[in-house]
């Protein structure tokens, strides 16, 4: 990461990563299939985390409200230097939106899959995929204004603070 940060995402080649970090290219590939994936490299897990905080939810209701304590939850699991400094890297590198994207709708398919199954049906319907993806929603917006000056009162908070907002617009047009 310190060797994008330093260079920039296009500018860094995968024989540099592989040098600093005392691999050959070769073993660099047969571990990662590109450069991209060294920085999402934990999207299966964190994916399982998320899942995992809402299944264990205390309200097992289908609505926003009741996924904002587990999604508040797994951003305190997220919480870190390495994550506030992806995200500064994803958010301000536009060849990273795309990865950033296909990650954000993953977390929105499993939650929703996850709602599914908690219903007793195969597949999602539009409210689970609806709540999934205003709860992600709530996330990446708080990732989004994550920076520097809101990190020393963390990444939960403003994931609270995200949740709030949208219960509230939402109620403001009902």
């Amino acid at each position: 990461m310190a060797l994008i940060e330093q260079q920039g995402y296009e500018a860094t080649t995968i024989e540099q990563i592989a040098k600093a970090a005392g691999v050959s290219t070769a073993t660099f590939f047969r571990h990662f299939p590109n450069k991209e994936d060294v920085l999402f490299a934990d999207e299966d897990v964190s994916a399982a985390m998320m899942v995992n905080r809402v299944a264990s939810r205390s309200d097992p209701s289908l609505d926003v409200a009741a996924l904002a304590e587990p999604i508040a939850e797994f951003a305190t699991e997220l919480q870190d230097e390495r994550t506030l400094r992806l995200t500064h890297l994803v958010m301000t590198n536009r060849s990273l939106e795309g990865r950033s994207l296909r990650m954000r709708l993953r977390w929105e398919r499993e939650i929703a899959r996850r709602l599914a199954a908690e219903a007793g049906v195969a597949e999602p319907t539009s409210q689970h995929a609806l709540v999934a993806a205003i709860s992600i929603s709530c996330l990446t917006t708080a990732l989004r204004f994550w920076d520097s000056d809101s990190h020393a009162t963390g990444l939960a908070p403003l994931v609270r603070q995200m949740f709030q907002q949208a219960i509230l617009l939402s109620s403001r047009h009902t």
